[in-house]
């Protein structure tokens, strides 16, 4: 796998034969594989071999070719797939005939895209001003927001936005009700407004209601709604203005999701902060207790599938795999017990104190892994061929 996207309940991936593969949540076709089916392993979406990059919106599609087209699929009740109509598409669906589009983000129920010329584009729906337009009307169509030609990466969260431009400025809109801009107000902006005067901002990421981005200086901020303790800043109490998040300034990715951060630092650990409701701290705590100040994760973590060996704790290899899965902890750690499950949660396999498994009779997709050792209880994927 080359590139993997992931939003709520679907994940998409490109291969790097340029492929593009979908599995998970389907009601509203956002899979794309002609059916509105859900599907427990990838599935290929058509035969094309010239997609570049995918992006997972809330129960939508954003896709672009390496020619520089635009495709969308899923549920498109707002405009949202940027077709000129409401009618859900079920397959890949070309949206206008441009071939400069550089980068895209899906939201709840909107779009925003980049072209390589720098110009900002949005669709879909814009109850809050999130489409940046000035106005609160929904389009079905890509309209351009502003005339500036130096947009840099744009983020959508649930319905404000964030993007950067060239020169480093930070630049927020949309609902506004936590102070998810970073404006040091709660009122919704239905333009795009710049975020203090700082030009070092490297990159951004929306989240529900709050807000997430690194500078070039490898500090992270974060600002918003902070009921979980997602800031991470050792409270629960919103910031209406970028909040510098210690410790460290060696951040070098982060990303914003409900109710919890992830971010890494340059030496490849993760890191994750606010709810735990459904473990998703990944610390190997299940008491469900929101965390408020970052703590590494006790996972292993990589940038592809095929590397999903290099861990922090422990080592799965080969992987992918075919037959034997072979764990290997590092230390004095010992594995109690192992439990395998689809990527929809279910238990397809248990074993107890065992290092090395038989996974020949698993059907081909990518499954998750929790070990439970004497040192904690550790979580990874891995990809059966």
């Amino acid at each position: 796998m080359g590139i993997c996207n992931i939003w709520r309940q679907s994940s998409h991936a490109i291969k790097t034969d340029g492929t593009l593969w979908s599995w998970g949540h389907n009601i509203f076709g956002e899979l794309g594989d002609g059916t509105n089916i859900s599907k427990n392993s990838p599935v290929q979406i058509g035969t094309d071999t010239d997609w570049k990059l995918v992006y997972a919106g809330n129960t939508s599609t954003i896709a672009i070719k390496k020619n520089g087209t635009l495709w969308t699929w899923g549920h498109n009740d707002y405009g949202q797939l940027g077709i000129g109509n409401t009618i859900a598409q079920n397959t890949p669906i070309q949206v206008g005939t441009d071939t400069n589009w550089k980068s895209a983000t899906g939201g709840a129920l909107n779009t925003h895209a980049i072209k390589t010329d720098g110009t900002l584009w949005a669709w879909g729906w814009n109850q809050y001003g999130q489409l940046g337009n000035n106005t609160i009307t929904d389009t079905i169509n890509p309209i351009q927001i502003g005339q500036d030609t130096n947009w840099e990466s744009v983020s959508d969260g649930t319905a404000h936005v964030l993007a950067t431009k060239t020169d480093g400025t930070l630049w927020a809109w949309g609902r506004n009700f936590y102070g998810e801009l970073g404006d040091s107000t709660v009122v919704d902006k239905h333009l795009p407004t710049q975020i203090g005067i700082d030009t070092n901002w490297q990159s951004v990421s929306a989240g529900l209601a709050f807000s997430n981005a690194l500078k070039k200086d490898g500090s992270k901020w974060a600002w918003g709604w902070n009921y979980t303790g997602q800031l991470g800043d050792n409270t629960n109490i919103d910031k209406l203005v970028p909040t510098h998040i210690t410790p460290g300034s060696n951040w070098l990715s982060v990303s914003s999701g409900g109710y919890h951060t992830l971010a890494i630092k340059t030496d490849n650990t993760l890191w994750s902060v606010g709810s735990n409701f459904m473990d998703q701290i990944g610390n190997g705590d299940t008491t469900g207790i929101d965390v408020i100040l970052p703590v590494q994760a006790a996972v292993c973590w990589a940038t592809s599938l095929e590397n999903y060996q290099n861990t922090f704790w422990f080592k799965l290899f080969p992987n992918p795999v075919v037959d034997i899965l072979k764990i290997d902890l590092q230390g004095k750690a010992e594995v109690q017990k192992v439990r395998i499950y689809t990527m929809l949660g279910t238990l397809t396999k248990e074993e107890k104190g065992i290092a090395q498994l038989d996974i020949s009779s698993l059907s081909k997709g990518i499954y998750l892994i929790e070990i439970k050792t004497n040192k904690g209880v550790l979580h990874s994927r891995f990809l059966k061929e």
